[in-house]
């Protein structure tokens, strides 16, 4: 396989390859025309990112196991027989940037108007060398024969939680709760300014620092534990305490409380806790098998229960991105036998609504009933009846459904119950 290989090294951060490449990928070819006369302007594939006296480009890394082909839901990106590259097939992208979502390198870019994922390198695709190769003035950037798998983005991630447990002290100069996207960037961040200063992490999850949108193909068999996490720059210089809870801010004498009694003393703090799962206050939502699916524990515990309870009929309330994703687990989980019934409830007119218009969302309703799913829009539980664990829901429109199982995917809102008892 012949890809891209950057040799920062030899990086002056001219950006030519920038300039060659949104030339090469535009309609007129020619360098006035295409900076002047395009509408929309075309995007160059490859990023220059530069720092102090570093530069270095970014592009596609055409990775083994892409997980924007796994995001992918209209078909659009796709791998190349011949090339192995990811490509993806404009006239088949429905714009849900679902792609942009997994992707971690941040290569996959909008275009101009939003309205298709434009912004991806293809290796010039039919090109003997690409653009960025010939024109790069240092041969900083080269095109060679990869011998070795490409690596993927996860094994290109530090796993944190492979980590030795660090002591844990009782005072920090930068104190985070919260353990996801805005936490590892913070750790980051602090590092980059202060590289002394002690940073440690609280958190009510189980498990370090790790994708989120990838928990439904861990539900879904697609991949194991160890291609979860990822980390920051960072890593290692953060000490960790996980599965606990911070469950009061003092303000005034600036510490943290935990629920083991425990109290965190900071000298300045961050409230990263992001969002939490929006619940109904509904008859029944307490029973067993009634899940949501924002966290990593979620999908642990969801697979626990579908392997020990024999579910064969499955309920998601909420047709939108993460209804969706817990859809896809299913139907991963059906391709290995598992032969679950799944019965989408939305209570718009579409599923997906708030990201796609009517001719889009068709496409992806008449996708998922070809897979065997059931949509029923314009309506909601309104009970879930059972003696200990689930076995049936009443609708809006009184239709009882059986249900071995429901995981609410209505949404999130910001989970601010810390910051407002301390009146922040």
């Amino acid at each position: 396989m012949k890809r891209i290989v950057i040799k920062e090294e030899y990086c002056i951060g001219c950006r030519l390859c920038e300039i060659h490449c949104l030339v090469q990928h535009s309609k007129s070819k020619e360098i006035i025309k295409a900076y002047k006369g395009e509408y929309p302007k075309p995007l160059p594939r490859i990023l220059v990112e530069e720092k102090s006296h570093l530069s270095f480009a970014l592009q596609c890394r055409h990775c083994e196991d892409a997980p924007c082909l796994e995001a992918c839901m209209s078909g659009a990106m796709h791998r190349d027989k011949d090339t192995q590259a990811v490509l993806c097939d404009e006239d088949k992208c429905i714009g849900c940037w679902m792609c942009l979502m997994v992707c971690p390198f941040g290569v996959i870019k909008r275009d101009a108007i939003g309205k298709k994922v434009a912004s991806k390198c293809d290796l010039c695709f039919g090109a003997e060398n690409p653009v960025c190769v010939k024109n790069c003035p240092n041969e900083a950037i080269v095109f060679e024969e990869v011998k070795e798998p490409v690596l993927t983005s996860v094994k290109e991630k530090t796993k944190l939680s492979s980590e030795k447990p660090t002591k844990i002290t009782d005072e920090a100069k930068y104190l985070i709760i919260g353990n996801s996207a805005a936490s590892t960037k913070a750790v980051e961040s602090i590092r980059e300014n202060d590289a002394t200063g002690s940073i440690m992490v609280v958190s009510d999850e189980t498990q370090n620092t790790y994708s989120r949108p990838m928990i439904s193909y861990l539900l879904g068999g697609k991949v194991t534990d160890d291609q979860m996490y990822y980390g920051p720059k960072g890593t290692g210089v953060a000490e960790t305490i996980l599965g606990l809870k911070a469950v009061k801010i003092d303000v005034q004498n600036k510490s943290v409380l935990l629920e083991d009694k425990r109290r965190i003393q900071f000298n300045k703090l961050l409230i990263a806790t992001g969002g939490k799962p929006i619940v109904p206050e509904i008859k029944g939502k307490g029973l067993k098998g009634v899940f949501t699916f924002t966290t990593w524990d979620d999908a642990i515990k969801i697979r626990k229960y579908i392997d020990e309870n024999k579910v064969k009929k499955a309920v998601i309330v909420g047709g939108g991105l993460i209804g969706l994703k817990a859809t896809e687990s299913l139907l991963a989980l059906n391709e290995k036998g598992k032969n679950i019934k799944i019965t989408i409830v939305e209570l718009a007119d579409r599923i997906l609504s708030a990201t796609f218009d009517k001719k889009a969302s068709g496409i992806i309703e008449e996708a998922l009933q070809r897979d065997g799913c059931t949509i029923l829009t314009k309506n909601t539980v309104e009970k879930i009846t059972g003696a200990k664990e689930i076995k049936e829901v009443t609708l809006k429109t009184k239709k009882k459904i059986p249900a071995d199982m429901l995981i609410f995917a209505i949404g999130v809102i910001p989970n601010i119950d810390l910051a407002k008892e301390a009146g922040i």
